[in-house]
């Protein structure tokens, strides 16, 4: 896997939570000397027939649908133009497409544009209505086979992160998230934070297969601490790292180390797909990105295929 972008699709629907997302999008690829490919969506709307929706009927209708999705597109063009920008010396290239579903159509086009991390921006919790940028985000990245990055308007941090926070609970899902973020760490100069979460119900082969019994919680928050350690001295090199077992939820605990430790990034294995197989990297995650005040960067298993 690729772990610097040098193609970055950013999705927009021209509201504030993409716009941050493009200028996330644009601020790291000057880090990166990458590649920006903002993209807007005009969704086309069918029937189960294929056919598209009109009140209207008649011979001219699909030529008619043709004038006005035209006439919708001319702006949106030159507000992609406008949006992208960005920092002098940056690269860019500005898509619309056209597409009945809009994830399948971002997807589509992250492969198209050979793009290997995609940027969207999302309302995050208090959002009632969801448009481009809160379902359809979700849905992104349950579905990209590459790595994805979600921003939110009011999104506290800089950009590129100081410190990056990566959940870690040993698996080789979290081993990829790990070695991900310390290149990312490394070109940008950032701190690594490895955070594992204890859960106090389960007690894993993380924890070296002892009962969960409560007078052990300090032995086995010691081992935590030594694998962490282990983890950071095989996988990361030349970055500077802190290392830190919490308890609780896991997404809620991250969450809230990452509020309380002034971190900017919160880095993430991801299932992906169905979301069928969850454990601390799966839907874990999926919460995470909807409720965290920071951006989240989701790396997709090895795992999962297709």
């Amino acid at each position: 896997m690729e772990r610097i972008p040098r193609r970055i699709l950013v999705p927009t629907d021209f509201s504030s939570a993409s716009i941050r997302a493009v200028k996330t999008a644009m601020s790291l690829a000057e880090r990166f000397d990458a590649e920006v490919h903002p993209l807007y969506v005009r969704q086309v709307y069918t029937g189960t027939d294929g056919r598209f929706l009109d009140s209207t009927s008649g011979e001219n209708l699909q030529d008619e649908i043709e004038r006005i999705l035209r006439s919708t597109e001319i702006p949106a063009r030159k507000a992609v133009k406008e949006l992208a920008k960005g920092p002098n010396g940056v690269r860019w290239q500005g898509h619309l497409e056209r597409g009945i579903s809009i994830p399948n159509t971002i997807l589509e086009s992250a492969r198209s544009h050979d793009c290997d991390l995609i940027i969207m921006g999302t309302h995050g919790r208090n959002m009632v209505s969801r448009l481009l940028l809160g379902s359809v985000t979700e849905r992104v990245v349950r579905l990209a086979p590459l790595p994805m990055m979600t921003t939110r308007d009011n999104a506290d941090g800089s950009v590129p992160p100081n410190k990056m926070l990566v959940g870690y609970d040993s698996s080789d899902d979290s081993v990829e998230a790990l070695r991900f973020a310390g290149n990312w760490a490394r070109t940008l100069g950032s701190r690594l934070v490895l955070l594992h979460v204890l859960n106090p119900r389960v007690y894993p082969e993380f924890y070296g297969g002892q009962p969960p019994r409560i007078d052990l919680d300090a032995k086995i928050t010691q081992r935590g601490l030594e694998a962490l350690q282990q983890a950071a001295e095989q996988h990361l090199t030349e970055v500077e790292y802190d290392t830190a077992i919490t308890h609780g939820n896991p997404a809620s605990s991250i969450v809230e180390y990452a509020n309380a430790h002034g971190c900017d990034l919160i880095v993430l294995a991801t299932h992906g797909l169905t979301g069928i197989a969850h454990s601390l990297m799966g839907s874990v995650a999926e919460s995470v990105v909807r409720t965290a005040d920071v951006p989240v960067l989701t790396v997709r298993s090895k795992s999962v295929t297709g």
